[in-house]
């Protein structure tokens, strides 16, 4: 579908069908400038334009036991570089539109920092320096392919098994007193301030170097319920209980993951307003919320409540994990999804996860049976969704792929932040044949083509690194939309030199 908006006709103003625009993408490190031609300022009032659809349309890229990058620690530097490559490829051609990159998996970074030691799913042992910043590189090539990267953390895991080999400087070691093994697993304690006074600071440092578009904590707060023993926090408890606390334990256990909540939307606001924060909880909030749900209470099990981040305004987006077929009768898919947008706040952007990588596992998951998935969340207002995970779309799993290529046809950018201003428009340069684009920190640029009927249509979404384009001819418009999100109006290009 394309959209229309009402365009002013010039006198002698031909339309005409034009073919996929030519557009140059800067590069990093990289002069962009054209030299040796004369330049045209484009002197122009501002062209309001219709705006660019909206849809969140994500994927989560898991490095957790080599899930979905690296696929092995024995790769070198360029050959993960080139699996990150094929991923994102994979995303933008398919039309999605936001990577959820896992940066700390097990309390290891993705990335050069001096808080945290490598992760040891990048070369097999924690500390080692992997020969370049994964989060640097899938920055930039997510960027020059018009896709978000959003870092997603594990605040809490330690690692994978009870004992695991820790490099230096790992918060494991940093917090011996805070550190438990519980289900098969290594944890830190939610409940120790020292704790989340980290994970705090590791964010904050994350956010000022890196310029991500969001930061993303999936549902691993406290442990999911091993079934035989309650997490081993009592020395925590019991120093709350000597202070005069008088919460009950398990109210305790929740105000100690909002105060991570609470901290981590703070730092946001400080250290990189431009991103949004999003977790994805666990998908039923309480049984019998609604009616006829059953399953596990995470209120009660996970001491997390999702109501309370989204009624305090400390999360952008929330995306529960609904990772149910629509023929369940105990975990209604269509009903789920409708209670969590009819819940929240409809300040709070809601994006259910999906699970394609069930999809070939038994009859009822089939690749029709997540368009039906997708179908309904936009029924019931959502406003996007979320792939876990990447390896299912990358390989085209059962023809997963094919069956969701024509959902995606329309290209979008995911929903504002609305605390941003909105731009200016683009500032362009005519020279010769081409339209220069001004640098600057944008996430994208949007081209609209003029109608014989006097409307704007929307032609292609740029990634916000363009730096020149060649127009057909036609009239053209083009718009900026700036690191919140927030559109601008569209300055008039001007037509090819002899037409």
């Amino acid at each position: 579908m394309r959209r229309r908006f009402a365009l002013p006709v010039f006198a002698g103003m031909v339309l005409a069908c034009a073919p996929s625009p030519n557009l140059v993408v800067s590069q990093p490190g990289t002069d962009d400038t054209t030299t040796g031609s004369v330049t045209e300022p484009v002197d122009a009032d501002p062209v309001e334009v219709p705006g660019v659809p909206r849809e969140f349309r994500g994927v989560w890229v898991a490095t957790v036991y080599n899930l979905d990058h690296p696929s092995s620690t024995s790769l070198s530097a360029d050959a993960q570089k080139a699996e990150l490559v094929e991923l994102l490829d994979m995303a933008a051609e398919l039309g999605l539109n936001a990577v959820l990159y896992q940066v700390r998996p097990t309390g290891g970074a993705l990335y050069e920092s001096a808080l945290e030691p490598w992760s040891r799913w990048l070369t097999g042992v924690e500390g080692n320096d992997p020969g370049y910043d994964p989060l640097q590189f899938a920055l930039t090539e997510a960027h020059a392919r018009g896709l978000e990267l959003h870092a997603w953390i594990n605040p809490y895991r330690a690692g994978v098994s009870a004992s695991p080999a820790h490099g230096q400087g790992h918060m494991a070691l940093r917090f011996p007193e805070h550190t438990h093994s519980y289900g098969g697993q290594q944890w830190m304690d939610p409940g120790a301030a020292v704790v989340r006074e980290h994970v705090r600071a590791v964010v904050a440092d994350l956010l000022d170097r890196y310029a991500v578009d969001g930061l993303h904590v999936d549902d691993y707060v406290y442990p999911y319920p091993d079934g035989s023993s309650e997490f081993p926090d009592t020395l925590t408890w019991s120093a709350y209980q000597n202070s005069g606390g008088t919460l009950t334990r398990d109210d305790w256990r929740r105000q100690n993951v909002h105060d991570l909540v609470e901290a981590l939307h703070q730092t946001v606001l400080t250290h990189r307003p431009s991103a949004r924060l999003s977790i994805s909880p666990f998908g039923i909030y309480r049984p019998g919320q609604p009616e006829g749900v059953v399953g596990l209470d995470q209120f009660e099990a996970l001491f997390s409540d999702p109501l309370v981040w989204a009624d305090a305004g400390w999360v952008d987006d929330l995306g529960p994990q609904l990772y149910w077929p629509t023929t369940s009768s105990g975990q209604p898919f269509e009903a789920l999804a409708q209670w969590w947008r009819d819940t929240l706040p409809d300040t709070i952007h809601v994006s259910p996860g999906l699970i394609p990588s069930n999809v070939g596992s038994s009859s009822a998951w089939t690749p029709q049976e997540l368009v039906t998935q997708i179908t309904v969340l936009r029924e019931v207002g959502a406003q996007g969704h979320i792939h876990f995970r990447a390896e299912a779309l990358l390989t085209d799993q059962a023809g997963l792929r094919t069956a969701l290529a024509p959902l995606y046809v329309e290209p979008t950018l995911t929903q504002p932040l609305v605390r941003g201003q909105h731009p200016g428009p683009p500032i362009v340069t005519a020279e010769g044949d081409e339209i220069r684009i001004e640098a600057e920190d944008r996430r994208a640029l949007v081209l609209y083509e003029g109608s014989n009927d006097g409307t704007w249509e929307l032609s292609t979404i740029l990634p916000g690194t363009t730096a020149a384009w060649t127009p057909q001819n036609g009239v053209w418009a083009l718009s900026q939309v700036n690191a919140f999100g927030l559109e601008s109006d569209g300055v008039l290009l001007p037509l090819p030199s002899g037409d």
